[in-house]
């Protein structure tokens, strides 16, 4: 994540990123990289504040949204951990997770799973059916507003 970030960072510190260049090229210098070590581990610190503000921010959402999930009516553990890893996946993936990835964390086959997907409220669970593996979400904006209502 920190690499990730790092090159979000340094794109957005263009300027800064090219300035330690000039200064390390700079005939006075000769060619002592101190400077552009010095200069560049600020922005290697600057991202590794970045993905610890933004690790902390998704921690406070997820146990939100874990509280939230309480008051929503499941019928079994299975469904309760699906509804967790689905909420895991809305809050921490690109695109969603796929069912033989929920087989391992929920130990059901995904046939199972399929079905208690099913068995959720009906609109709980956003699908990605754009690749030949689906990709499943919890659907937080459906979930914000049945869990206000409650």
């Amino acid at each position: 994540m920190v690499g990730i970030r790092l090159s979000i960072t340094t794109k957005k510190s263009l300027r800064a990123y090219y300035k330690l260049f000039e200064i390390t090229d700079a005939y006075g210098n000769r060619g002592d990289l101190t400077p552009f070590i010095t200069g560049f581990l600020r922005i290697i610190r600057k991202s590794i504040i970045r993905v610890n503000d933004l690790l902390e921010e998704k921690q406070r959402e997820l146990e939100r949204y874990q509280e939230l999930l309480k008051q929503i009516p499941l019928k079994d553990h299975a469904s309760e951990m699906i509804c967790l890893q689905l909420l895991q996946a809305a809050l921490f993936s690109a695109d969603g997770v796929t069912l033989s990835a929920l087989e391992s964390p929920i130990d059901k086959t995904s046939r199972t799973i399929r079905e208690k997907i099913l068995s959720l409220p009906e609109g709980l669970v956003l699908v990605n059916k754009t690749r030949r593996a689906h990709r499943y979400i919890l659907n937080l904006k459906y979930f914000d507003k049945k869990c206000s209502s409650i």
